[in-house]
């Protein structure tokens, strides 16, 4: 049997299936280059007597897997995930999720029938009682890869279905079902609005040509117009979680973000000082942690960064290193039970960097270990030492969220796209005094539901600035520079139109719909389909 790659080993086979996206159910295609592709795929395999049933029904499933296939086709290794277990394809037709779905178990008979027809490459999954299971990964021949490049069928014009589920609540990492409420519907129609707003407007980098950035496999970057459909996230109830995710500006490096364009505009990113450590002491104590302390510059560096120099004989450049460690330190302790799980995790997760400071240490002959400084960091904030290891980390990350929500909200009031990435944001450069004064409003009030309290304006940080003096990082600073220098060197009718090449892109996935995404709502009917 065909399997599209020839493995050295178990462990090879392993870590590079692992590595496949999973079929996603809500996809459509906007081109009718894809028509034709159905079309000659579906008649192919029923000439051969590969499959039988309803013509329409086959041709919707072909659709969906070829619109999965192009998406796999941007990863490093360019695998889909399926789950061939029936009851995957059996839900009712008012299941919250998976409601504006397709797909039915005949998508696993298009796969077989697409395998022996030699346009697939297969590795079958199994189920075991004691051992799990594994799904099966599959993966485009040369043979299909030829007939996407010849009908010109790209990722750019894969879009979501209209109406699909934005408001998540998990479980155990799980899609659980919810009653629909007040709030809910509210929280619906809002983020539905931003969704509008963001597919709406371009984001593009305009100094990357003919390149693919990848994260973990995957590209993140040119962004295709499903990769910024943006969800909310609640667990187990919603007093928990809600950050906004899937948005794929938050996958971006930093140091490429601030290359980002909005509307061939350059952007400013601000961010929130200490974001968590600030939260749990309104959460636990109601105390405003800026309001007594005006001189401090760091809340992770105990307070001063100088306190490393001064007291412990570490180097400015040492500074961002450690910083990072102790920052990891506390997001993995306000997620964890105790100081000891909380150290397994970080010296697992970010075990170069501790090894690095451990090096920095012996070279500096400084008189203290890595375990001496997240010490120090914990007796700096001894009044909420008793708060650190309860698995708060949850119900802080449901603040952070409403604060985004307050300013997300006022942004696509005004129609102006604000991109989340949970306790920072980017917009237009034009925008920053309206984006600082939002972000200043909304945590002001978020702070005065929780506490009854009017806090002082929180620390901002302006992460990219739009302009390169701003950006912190040298090194970065200067490989902007040029490439910024060589990017301005072209001449204005060159740039504008490279320009229009990727707003007329745009515009094909985008149309003339402006409000494409619509609030899902379980009380209205949808369409009857038979094969539900």
């Amino acid at each position: 049997m065909l399997d599209g790659h020839d493995f050295d080993s178990k462990k090879e086979k392993f870590e590079v299936l692992n590595k496949a996206i999973h079929l996603d159910l809500l996809l459509s295609y906007k081109d009718e280059g894809l028509n034709i592709l159905v079309k000659e795929l579906n008649n192919e395999i029923r000439n051969k007597d590969l499959i039988s049933g309803r013509k329409r029904l086959i041709k919707t499933q072909i659709q969906v897997l070829i619109c999965n296939l192009v998406r796999a086709q941007n990863t490093k290794n360019k695998w889909l995930a399926l789950d061939r277990a029936k009851n995957r394809f059996t839900f009712n037709k008012n299941c919250r999720y998976k409601a504006q779905s397709l797909v039915t178990y005949k998508i696993v008979k298009v796969v077989d029938a697409l395998v022996k027809a030699e346009y697939l490459f297969q590795h079958k999954g199994y189920s075991h009682e004691n051992l799990g299971g594994y799904r099966t990964r599959i993966r485009c021949t040369d043979k299909l890869v030829k007939m996407l490049e010849t009908q010109n069928i790209t990722s750019h014009l894969i879009v979501h279905a209209e109406t699909q589920e934005c408001i998540i609540l998990r479980s155990n990492k799980k899609a659980i079902p919810y009653e629909d409420n007040r709030h809910t519907n509210r929280m619906r129609r809002e983020l539905t609005a931003y969704n509008n707003v963001l597919r709406n407007n371009l984001i593009h980098i305009p100094t990357v040509k003919d390149q693919t950035l990848f994260i973990k496999g995957e590209a993140c970057y040119p962004f295709n117009n499903f990769q910024l459909f943006t969800v909310r996230s609640f667990n187990d109830d919603f007093s928990k979680g809600g950050r906004y995710y899937r948005n794929a500006v938050v996958t971006l490096p930093k140091a490429w973000r601030s290359r980002l364009r909005i509307n061939n505009r350059p952007i400013v990113e601000i961010d929130f000082s200490a974001m968590h450590l600030i939260l749990l002491y309104a959460y636990a104590l109601k105390q405003d942690y800026w309001l007594s302390r005006d001189n401090e510059t760091d809340p992770y560096l105990f307070g001063y960064s100088d306190i490393l120099r001064v007291e412990y004989g570490f180097s400015d450049i040492d500074h961002k290193p450690i910083r990072k460690l102790i920052k990891s330190f506390f997001m993995y302790a306000i997620n964890t039970k105790s100081k000891d799980e909380a150290l397994k995790v970080l010296k697992h997760k970010q075990k170069s960097l501790w090894t690095q400071i451990e090096q920095i240490i012996i070279e500096k002959n400084v008189s203290c270990t890595v375990e001496d400084l997240l010490e120090r960091f914990l007796i700096k904030h001894a009044p909420i030492k008793d708060h650190i290891f309860t698995n708060a980390g949850i119900n802080l990350q449901n603040i952070d969220s409403r604060i985004s929500e307050k300013v997300i909200f006022n942004f696509t009031k005004k129609n102006i796209p604000v991109y989340n990435l949970h306790d920072s944001n980017i917009a237009q450069t034009r925008y920053k005094t309206l984006l600082i004064k939002e972000m200043d409003f909304a945590y002001k009030s978020v702070m005065k539901e929780i506490t009854g309290k009017d806090f002082v304006s929180p620390r901002t940080t302006n992460v990219h600035g739009g302009l390169l003096k701003d950006i912190a990082d040298n090194e970065a600073r200067c490989e902007m520079q040029i490439e910024y220098e060589n990017y301005t060197k072209k001449n204005k009718t060159s740039l504008d139109r490279e320009y229009q090449t990727l707003l007329n892109q745009h515009r094909e996935v985008v149309g003339r719909k402006k409000n494409y995404y619509q609030a899902l709502s379980l009380n209205v009917r949808t369409k009857n389909r038979k094969y539900w």
